[in-house]
């Protein structure tokens, strides 16, 4: 399982079930969850994170990233994305 905490963004909501969903999510923070192959690199994903409006537009990102180097998405795949809201 693979996962991280980064910075900005809005929307997006990780599945109950989730290892870490309980830990309270600071505004602005962002966390990745995955398992299985998944073939995004860390500075991959901390880009994609910054260019990221919310946590569905960041999840799209990478998975493009996965499907260009791979050309599919196997079955064993998850991978979830979360981006807390900003409040302005």
């Amino acid at each position: 399982m693979g996962g991280g905490r980064r910075r900005p963004g809005a929307g997006g909501s990780l599945p109950p079930d989730c290892p870490g969903r309980d830990e309270a999510l600071a505004e602005g923070e962002g966390a990745l969850a995955y398992a299985g192959e998944f073939y995004v690199e860390p500075l991959e994903v901390q880009i994609e994170f910054l260019k990221a409006a919310n946590g569905e537009a960041w999840l799209k990102a990478l998975l493009l990233r996965h499907v260009q180097r791979v050309r599919q998405v196997s079955g064993d795949l998850f991978v979830a994305a979360e981006i807390k809201e900003v409040v302005v």
